[in-house]
């Protein structure tokens, strides 16, 4: 067998890591919203509903991404090409930008249909907007203090440390 062919075993178990790889960042994400929800809009909704919020914001903004990635790659290049001498480094730049904005609107949109606000209706737009921003802001820092630990512990990078 050619090593050129990725094998069952190895496909289910990518499958596999990135499915509670899936569902821990929604156990997380569940959190940081509470405590986010708690900060900004004074209530203090049920960890399972953060969680439900953070799962729709997850399957429809994967849905919303893959579209926003068939027009970015659209249009950005042919217009990165004309702002810049190097366009792939702008179109990457934009991509995660656009990336970044629409999950904090997803994700301000999903707090406003499944987390209640401090009267017990629906929370406005905007302080879930300020909800999803302060989440996503956490999320990030947690991620970074990650990054920052697996490349102290693991030595650096590879071909750019030592």
């Amino acid at each position: 067998m050619d090593s050129q062919y990725v094998t069952a075993g190895a496909l289910l178990g990518v499958l596999v890591a990135a499915a509670v790889a899936c569902v821990l960042a929604v156990f997380v994400g569940g959190a940081l919203l509470r405590l986010a929800v708690r900060w900004v809009a004074k209530a203090t909704p049920g960890y399972w509903r953060c969680c439900g919020a953070v799962a729709l914001a997850f399957v429809f903004g994967a849905v919303l991404q893959f579209v926003l990635g068939a027009v970015l790659a659209v249009v950005v290049p042919a217009s990165a090409m004309l702002l810049s001498t190097d366009p792939g480094g702008v179109a990457i730049v934009v991509a995660s930008l656009a990336s970044l904005a629409l999950s904090t609107l997803v994700l301000a949109l999903s707090v406003v249909l499944v987390v209640p606000g401090a009267d017990g209706g629906r929370m406005p737009f905007p302080h879930a907007c300020a909800v999803s921003a302060l989440t996503e802001l956490m999320g990030v820092a947690i991620y970074a203090a990650c990054i920052a630990v697996l490349l102290l512990t693991l030595g650096g990078v590879p071909g750019v440390s030592r």
